[in-house]
């Protein structure tokens, strides 16, 4: 017996600054599961249990993740 199947909806955003001119930043968010969808897992298929067909679990890290970051590049400077 099979379940339902997933389907995820992530998204990703980054903006980047000029600091100065050899620093730059760049902002970035990250979402995972953005609408935060519940997986159920499979259905029990043990024929000899009294609950055989139902689902009773749900799949392991289906929640929404959201992670936020801050990169600074350096450039290192040329001097002639």
């Amino acid at each position: 017996m099979r379940g339902a199947g997933c389907s995820d909806i992530d998204f990703s955003i980054f903006k980047n600054f000029a600091l100065t001119e050899s620093l730059k930043m760049e902002v970035r968010g990250q979402a995972y599961n953005l609408t935060n969808t519940l997986h159920f897992g499979n259905p029990n298929a043990n024929l000899s249990q009294g609950n055989f067909g139902v689902i009773t679990t749900t799949v392991p890290g289906s929640y929404r993740q959201v992670k936020l970051g801050v990169r600074l590049r350096f450039k290192a400077s040329t001097e002639s």
